[in-house]
């Protein structure tokens, strides 16, 4: 506030001083108070409509308001009356990134590129955007033509790997990953990266000694344990899985994903009272959380008990996450075993659009056909389930010759 009077202080006895205009504003913007200092750069800019930074930090405060036209505008008006504002062109070109406009970020950044060739953000950014275009082979030109500049360029590494693994080229992508530097701020997730392009493999083992050496070098990361886990759980080592993930919450207790993991690991080792209890301790650390609402839901829906508070619990996790095909799956068991199959048939089939070909979601609509009296359209689904992959086919080949 006392800036502030100063700087109004100076602009009375300087009226016709840009500075004093541009400092108010500024101090305005620092202080968040956006609207006023938007209507003190505009008019500072009805007087000397060229001041440069007086656009930019304009851009800046729409960009914030999410009035990206207007953002759009104020950049554009730096590049019509100075073509080379390397900052005005970079804020455009993000700004076309975040709001996906490809091409017109494109056009910018080789602006940047073509006037300064040692710029290898612009460089960067360029293949980043082919990347996301699907032009591949540009993005791989783009990116190992960066790394024969500087060969040790994380990032670039790194946005090549997730070209080829675009392409389905794993090898490649593994290579690339494998040459981020421990030192890097990208290499913790370059290893979990690699421990799932093994996974894909099927190379669990390899991923698994891969994340043991990184929790030998970085025994803090909890995401490390967290994958470790999914890669044990992936070969059926519930128990190691479940070994896994003590260990990290002996590092972040409260870590909610760890937590989630553990809770579903017991379920796999049918300890469901003890899973039960985490998801509960989930609920105190982050009350909505969707997962943790779901399985509680589920569960009573399972049991037949408390269905009432199980779709209250299940309708706030779907108010957290409203596409996601496994709680709308879970809401349509819980209206099944309400005694509404009509409604569980309405729902399960709005869960195969989330989530189509899922077996066990699947199965869950045989059972609700089933339920209806509509034993051919059961049968159908079970034998979907079946092809699908389900995990226990003759529990549904039994409930397929019941049918028959």
């Amino acid at each position: 506030e006392q800036a502030l009077n100063m700087l109004e202080r100076l602009q009375e006895l300087l009226p016709g001083n840009p500075l004093a205009i541009y400092y108010k504003a500024r101090v305005l913007m620092d202080m968040k108070f956006y609207e006023q200092a938007a209507m003190t750069y505009q008019e500072l800019l009805s007087i000397h409509p060229n001041f440069e930074r007086a656009w930019l930090d304009l851009g800046y405060i729409y960009e914030i308001k999410e009035r990206y036209d207007d953002a759009e505008r104020a950049y554009s008006a730096v590049i019509s009356f100075k073509p080379s504002s390397i900052e005005a062109r970079n804020r455009l070109g993000n700004l076309y990134m975040r709001t996906k406009q490809y091409d017109k970020a494109l056009e910018q950044f080789q602006q940047i590129s073509s006037s300064n060739r040692e710029d290898v953000e612009s460089r960067l950014k360029i293949g980043i955007i082919h990347l996301q275009l699907r032009n591949y082979q540009d993005a791989i030109a783009d990116f190992t033509n960066l790394l024969k500049q500087q060969p040790e360029y994380d990032q670039a590494l790194y946005y090549l790997a997730s070209t080829y693994e675009e392409q389905d080229n794993t090898a490649q992508a593994i290579v690339n990953l494998r040459l981020i530097s421990p030192g890097s701020a990208l290499w913790d997730n370059a290893q979990i990266r690699l421990a799932v392009l093994f996974s894909k493999m099927n190379d669990s083992v390899s991923g698994i000694d891969l994340l043991q050496k990184a929790l030998a070098t970085k025994p803090e990361v909890p995401e490390f344990y967290y994958y470790l886990a999914y890669l044990h759980e992936d070969l059926g080592q519930y128990q190691e899985a479940l070994d896994v993930i003590d260990r990290g919450l002996e590092k972040k207790a409260q870590n909610v994903d760890l937590l989630f993991r553990k809770g579903i690991m017991l379920d796999k080792l049918a300890r469901k009272d003890q899973a039960m209890q985490i998801m509960q301790q989930i609920l105190l650390v982050e009350p909505d959380n969707p997962g943790a609402l779901n399985y509680i839901g589920y569960t009573y829906a399972e049991q037949g008990i408390r269905l009432e508070e199980a779709k209250r619990l299940i309708e706030r996790a779907l108010e957290v996450e409203p596409n996601d095909g496994y709680i709308t799956d879970s809401l349509a068991w819980v209206y099944l075993k309400m005694g509404q199959p009509r409604k569980a048939l309405a729902t399960i089939k709005e869960a195969l659009k989330q989530v189509p070909n899922d077996p066990v979601i699947l199965e869950h609509l045989g059972d609700i056909q089933a339920a209806l009296g509509d034993r051919k359209q059961a049968i159908q689904a079970y034998q979907q389930a079946i092809e699908a992959k389900h995990e226990q086919p003759k529990t549904l080949e039994k409930k397929i010759n019941d049918l028959q």
